[in-house]
């Protein structure tokens, strides 16, 4: 007997799986109806397509696999009730992450002369994303943090509560989305704590758009610009603002646009696209979906063919999909240097060669221009998918890990 998938185009490898007992049908995620699950007896998914009662009613479904770190998308309390095994990729995507978050740094020292060096970061939920990325922090002259009610694995690393964490310079949002129990991470940046915030804050958000309360962040950074117009000194108003730094959004994929105008920095929920995060997602859930049915396990192993960046200048008139380049090996993470200046100096040309990796800056140039050219609230969401699925050539950082 044939075994029917149906799977998101836009999962990773899949083209290439052949099986003769396996029939499988792509779909547009974000389209996917209860008619085109109907006769599946597998359902692969991405973040983008709600798997709940309404979608899987009365059909064939007995596996449901996504390809994401995150289950918010999923009602694991209804695949329970009905018997449906459920996989995700958790961690998969937690190198990727991490990386994107230093090279949004990167952009900072190179942009503005910050520098880590002296300063507090505190990252907001410590799994396999901010794990990752605290190993990375602690190379650097950074105060390292964590902030997480749950665990407290991270020895290396002091844990403190979430107000504590609010009054840090750089703050780092990697939470999962809940809406119930002690610690709800629902809008957990509202309006209240985004007035905690210190003079000059980072805030980082790479997690859960619903972390933040949107409306109530435009209301805030519209009362902050205003404050700093009043003294003209640009480095002193550069020194007192806070810069907002955001890959993911209530409302995907049409986020807020006058959000969109006042972030920092703005990408359309990339933090985790990396040629080797969704191989390793790829392979997770075709491995657990293969097991459950008892089906030959297909190599997913990320091919010498895999698209590799070619060496690029920060200003090199490339594609969104061109954006960055493979390092050498000279790259690393931030210096650690105890020599002010020699620090300051090795910052700034690591974070040139970080960036060489991934420009998170050139991303932002491009969203922000297709979305202030599309004309209505359909092609804004239009734009958005099609950045995300442009970015097929992005590899992680092999000197990071």
């Amino acid at each position: 007997m044939t075994l029917r998938i149906l799977a998101d185009q836009n999962i990773l490898a899949l083209d290439a799986w052949q099986d003769p007992d396996v029939e499988l049908v792509f779909c547009d995620g974000r389209t996917l109806s209860a008619g085109d699950v109907k006769h599946a007896d597998a359902l692969l998914v991405r973040s983008i397509t709600r798997v709940n009662a309404s979608l899987l009613a009365g059909s064939n479904v007995r596996f449901v696999g996504t390809a994401t770190s995150g289950t918010d998308h999923i009602d694991l309390d209804y695949l329970q009730q009905q018997g449906i095994h459920f996989t995700s990729a958790a961690g998969a995507n937690a190198e990727a992450v991490a990386d994107y978050v230093m090279c949004c740094l990167a952009e900072l020292v190179i942009e503005s002369g910050f520098s880590l060096a002296g300063k507090t970061v505190a990252v907001v939920g410590v799994g396999h994303v901010g794990s990752a990325l605290l190993s990375r922090l602690r190379s650097t002259q950074a105060e390292c943090l964590a902030c997480d009610p749950f665990q407290q694995l991270c020895s290396e690393t002091p844990y403190v509560s979430f107000l504590e964490a609010l009054k840090a310079d750089v703050i780092c949002l990697h939470t999962p989305l809940t809406q119930t129990g002690d610690y709800p991470t629902w809008h957990m940046l509202n309006a209240d704590n985004l007035m905690r915030l210190p003079k000059g804050v980072v805030v980082i958000n790479a997690g859960r758009g619903e972390a933040i309360d949107n409306n109530a962040l435009v209301t805030h950074l519209k009362g902050m610009s205003v404050k700093t117009k009043i003294n003209q000194d640009s480095s002193e108003n550069f020194r007192h603002s806070q810069r907002f730094i955001l890959d993911v959004w209530e409302g995907e994929p049409s986020p807020d646009p006058e959000l969109l105008d006042l972030a920092y920095l703005a990408t359309p929920h990339i933090a985790g696209y990396s040629v080797e995060a969704k191989y390793a997602a790829s392979q997770r859930v075709v491995s657990s979906l293969c097991e459950h049915f008892g089906l030959a396990l297909p190599d997913f192993k990320v091919p010498d063919s895999a698209p590799v960046y070619g060496v690029g200048d920060a200003d090199d008139k490339q594609g969104v999909t061109d954006i960055g380049c493979v390092s050498d090996n000279d790259v690393s993470e931030f210096c650690a240097s105890t020599d002010r200046q020699a620090a300051a100096n090795a910052e700034q040309q690591q974070a040139r060669q970080l960036l060489k990796t991934f420009s998170p800056r050139r991303v932002d140039t491009a969203f922000r221009q297709a979305y202030l050219a599309a004309d209505n609230k359909s092609s804004g969401a239009e734009c958005f998918d099609n950045i995300r699925r442009s970015l097929t050539a992005r590899r992680e950082n092999p000197h990071s890990q």
